[in-house]
């Protein structure tokens, strides 16, 4: 068998699964450094979290259809690293310290419409 076969196989194989993988569909953004003004929670029959408000505003944040760029939504339900229970609990934490924050979203949630929050620097 000649290797530059095999090879060849390969790489046709790794451009056909990237040119159909989704772009952006993972991208990640991020607010600039905030002040958390508010926090509300929910416990709904379609959506479980909580809804954290703060300034300065990020406008169209996430590309959410819901995105004045001053809120971000915690999923309670989403199976995912860190669970949203444990960045609620750095947000009110931080918050109840008067702390700052740089918050990282990924997407929206298909509930709210509201950017998911899937990361937090606290400062």
């Amino acid at each position: 068998m000649n290797p530059g076969v095999g090879l060849r196989r390969v790489v046709l194989c790794l451009l056909v699964a990237f040119s159909l993988a989704p772009a952006g569909a993972n991208a990640q953004t991020q607010t600039a450094t905030v002040t958390v003004t508010q926090i509300q929670s929910y416990l709904g029959s379609r959506a479980t979290g909580v809804l954290v408000f703060f300034t300065a505003a990020t406008p169209g944040l996430g590309g959410c259809p819901y995105s004045n760029g001053d809120e971000v939504w915690i999923d309670f339900s989403a199976q995912v690293s860190p669970s949203g229970r444990d960045l609620y609990a750095q947000v009110l934490g931080g918050f109840l310290s008067g702390r700052s924050f740089v918050f990282y979203v990924t997407g929206c949630d298909a509930v709210m419409t509201r950017p998911t929050l899937t990361a937090v620097s606290v400062y």
